[in-house]
């Protein structure tokens, strides 16, 4: 199974989508099935089809066209895919051809022999729980968590607040130095009315006072400040009373702030 291949990690898998994938898809043997995302970037696809045809493998692809959506809000979406009604409790669409991917997935276990039934597939999404990928840990005030830390992650993450009208937000953020940081923010900036720079706990963290600069240059006329430590960024953002909040641009920062927001959940 191969999920949408983006730019990322490019120093050890390569510099384009086409040299990422060539890397990945060497998961690609005979007698094995391949499934990919119907969400593939066409350069990924392109790969992907040519090793496999060398493999003498066939791929299967969901297909988006055949989905019925029945319901859809911020934390869920409730659709209809060949005959099953599936409920996924996770935000974003992206999220749904990555169901539909792992549904095709479960088909060819099955067709290889392994005993599942359609309750077990609608049964397991329905209880998927996916950390720190758009995963809203609060609802009024709104606080979301996402890891998301490359352009693709990120303009998924851009999608959900455009179709949901979610803007005006405080945004947490933190990422790390070898990241398209420019692109990230630049992406995400347009949505928040104030944000709080922090370092994540990694090596490799780009200093709060450099993502601060950057943002700057990218949005002069945002509010934009500077702290070192993620826990001290969320004090301040909460604050502000009732502020809606967004937790982005690198999973060890959101792996630290979640287990914050959630201690501070359950003790209300």
């Amino acid at each position: 199974m191969i999920t949408p291949i983006s730019l990322d990690h490019t120093t050890i898998l390569g510099d384009t989508v086409s040299e990422i994938t060539s890397n990945k898809c060497g998961i690609i043997k005979s007698p094995c099935s391949v499934i990919t995302s119907p969400g593939q970037h066409e350069d990924a696809l392109a790969v992907i089809l040519e090793t496999a045809a060398k493999n003498g493998l066939t791929i299967r692809i969901p297909s988006k066209g055949t989905v019925q959506y029945l319901n859809q809000s911020l934390d869920k979406s409730v659709f209809e895919y060949d005959g099953m009604a599936i409920k996924l409790p996770l935000t974003g669409l992206f999220q749904t051809e990555n169901a539909l991917t792992a549904i095709e997935s479960v088909r060819a276990i099955k067709h290889a022999g392994f005993p599942v039934t359609k309750e077990q597939i609608q049964d397991g999404l329905n209880k998927v729980i996916i950390p720190c990928r758009q995963e809203v840990l609060r609802t009024n005030p709104l606080i979301m968590i996402d890891g998301a830390h490359n352009p693709q992650g990120v303009s998924a993450l851009a999608d959900t607040l455009t179709s949901y009208g979610i803007s005006g937000l405080t945004m947490i953020a933190g990422m790390l130095a070898d990241k398209d940081v420019m692109q990230c923010m630049s992406v995400l900036a347009p949505f928040c009315k104030r944000i709080i720079c922090c370092t994540p706990d990694n090596p490799r963290a780009l200093p709060a006072e450099a993502l601060a600069n950057i943002l700057h240059a990218i949005a002069p006329n945002l509010e934009v400040e500077a702290v070192d430590s993620p826990v001290t960024a969320l004090a301040l953002a909460q604050s502000d009373t009732g502020a809606d909040i967004l937790i982005a641009g690198s999973f060890f920062l959101a792996n630290v702030l979640r287990s914050v927001v959630l201690n501070h959940n359950q003790n209300l």
